[in-house]
């Protein structure tokens, strides 16, 4: 048990090569840990409300986290300080992911339906995508960055080209969007909560092969 925050830990991820932990918490902090003895390494500040996500870039050294403060930081580890602020979003930014093959930043807000892609270097806005007709929970690329998924409120999930930025699919089988959606590291499947269960489906098909209930 990894003790150090002092409001809800909202997330929670392993960094790339295993030995550390990054945990976005309520309380406006992130802490990262030492994986093997679970000892806290450093504490980063600086949103001014709950952080919501963070996803670690594929060299472990950079970090980005998604607030309710309305913004993104972009933190580089070997620094242990945040780099870069991106402000678009006009409330609760929700989720942040990152492209590390395209060096960019995929982001939902949980006000609109808007998607933000930013470069990751300067910290701009490159495009919005108006995907959605409800506010979005969750954005993930999948493991080969070839793609990324955006899950919504108005019980959609849709799966779009990484690179093109064009619609690939879109499912619709929702009846209780929960926003938790991801890709299998194959990217052959996606699972997604579905009120309290958890299903999965295969990407090529749309169809529904697995149902987790419990």
């Amino acid at each position: 048990v990894l003790k150090g925050h002092s409001g809800y830990v909202e997330y929670s991820v392993f960094s790339p090569d295993g030995k550390s932990i990054a945990s976005a918490s309520e309380d406006e902090t992130i802490i990262i840990w030492d994986a093997r003895n679970g000892r806290k390494k450093e504490v980063l500040t600086g949103h001014k409300g709950p952080v919501m996500t963070i996803s670690y870039s594929s060299s472990g050294n950079r970090l980005v986290s998604a607030s309710y403060d309305n913004t993104i930081r972009l933190w580089d580890l070997r620094k242990s300080n945040s780099i870069k602020t991106l402000i678009g979003h006009k409330s609760f930014v929700s989720c942040a992911d990152f492209d590390s093959s395209r060096n960019k930043i995929i982001s939902s807000s949980r006000g609109d339906g808007i998607l933000f892609l930013w470069d990751a270097n300067t910290g701009k806005s490159l495009q919005q995508l108006n995907g959605h007709d409800h506010f979005v929970f969750t954005v993930s690329y999948s493991n080969d960055d070839r793609y990324f998924l955006s899950a919504s409120l108005d019980g959609t999930i849709k799966m779009w080209d990484a690179n093109s930025l064009e619609l690939i699919s879109m499912y619709t089988d929702i009846k209780y969007p929960t926003g938790i959606a991801c890709f299998s590291p194959d990217a052959k499947f996606i699972a997604y909560g579905d009120g309290t269960v958890l299903k999965i489906f295969e990407v090529s098909s749309g169809t529904v092969v697995m149902e987790l209930c419990g």
